[in-house]
């Protein structure tokens, strides 16, 4: 079982303590997107400005991901919708893994039993982590 040191998540929830849908693009997006490559900027931008409880998980997830995935992964935010019901949209960490499907699936399965399964009773349905493969 792996031990997260809290000041890890501590340097990246602190940016969110003041964070406000005014201005969330100044004192959060230059963050995250260090840590992650954003698929449409405005999109997400939009999506944590009407959702801005999610900004802390987004680096709690962060430190969580690099952990139980090989740090040459690369973690991509997209904001999608279903197709059949427009007004459900979410909030999606994709994992580009250089692993087999197994391998990934694993580590996807160790993230969820750790710690995401619990932390995504916090996203209100709003966010879901995932696996892609290139």
């Amino acid at each position: 079982m792996p031990i997260i040191a809290e000041s890890e998540i501590d340097d990246f929830t602190e940016l969110d303590q003041d964070t406000s849908t005014v201005n969330i693009s100044e004192k959060v997006l230059p963050p995250l997107e260090d840590i992650y490559i954003f698929r449409i900027r405005d999109d997400i931008q939009w999506f944590l400005e009407e959702n801005s409880f999610l900004v802390s998980i987004l680096f709690e997830a962060h430190v969580y991901i690099n952990y139980f995935f090989p740090l040459y992964s690369q973690k991509i935010l997209n904001v999608v919708s279903d197709p059949e019901i427009p007004e459900n949209i979410q909030l999606i960490i994709s994992i580009s893994a250089k692993l087999n499907a197994n391998e990934a699936f694993d580590c996807l399965k160790e993230l969820d039993e750790y710690w995401w399964l619990n932390a995504k009773r916090q996203t209100k349905g709003l966010m879901n982590i995932t696996v892609e493969f290139e």
